[in-house]
């Protein structure tokens, strides 16, 4: 895992000299490993941004503590518990920092998701208005549908009526001309049987 790494190498501790070295890796645990045997580990830290913490506790502990230039940009002399405390105090300011800033991020997130969510609601409300004017706009298309379909049914009812008057009418009148004819038939034979009753007295 990441992390930044304070050792006193074998050298130093042999000379018996309060030097240190601050290191980092991207697996620190495994790296502090392939120092010399009798190396002592004096801090560890699990971090991310190894690389950038390194280079601000360089320069921060450039401030505070004599630079062994001799041995390297990263070895310095001082207390080792001042030097490990100067540390701490640093990572834990900006583990603070970025734990704030990681639940701004998270709030800013829900933030988001929230007003997703409000859109996602006003879509599925605008669906549902949508859909429920579709739906009356199609049952007043059937029910106008359907009154005309009835409006038609009683039209040709009444047609069917008319005709039907029509055809009794027809029919009345045939009867009354069959009528008339039977009429004018019976007076016709009772003229014929009077010529005949009149020429026989003559």
């Amino acid at each position: 895992m990441e992390g930044i790494y304070l050792i006193h190498t074998r050298e130093l501790f042999t000379l018996n000299k309060n030097i240190y070295k601050i290191g980092r890796s991207h697996n620190i645990e495994d790296y502090v490993k392939t120092y010399p045997r009798g190396s002592k580990i004096i801090f560890l830290y699990n971090c991310e941004n190894s690389i950038l913490y390194k280079k601000l506790l360089i320069k921060i502990l450039k401030e505070k503590f004599i630079q062994s230039k001799y041995y390297g940009n990263e070895y310095f002399e001082g207390c080792k518990d001042l030097i490990v405390k100067t540390m701490i105090k640093f990572l834990y300011s900006n583990l603070i920092k970025d734990i704030e800033e990681e639940n701004e991020e998270n709030e800013e997130n829900e933030g988001n998701e929230c007003d997703e969510g409000d859109e996602d609601n006003e879509d599925n409300e605008e669906n549902e208005a949508n859909e429920e004017n579709e739906e009356n706009e199609e049952n007043e298309e059937n029910e106008e549908n359907e009154e005309n379909e009835e409006n038609e049914d009683n039209e040709d009812n009444e047609d069917n009526e008319d005709n039907e008057d029509n055809e009794d009418n027809e029919d009345n009148e045939d009867n009354e001309d069959n009528e008339d004819n039977e009429d004018n038939e019976d007076n016709e034979d009772n003229e014929g049987d009077e010529l005949r009753e009149v020429e026989n007295t003559g």
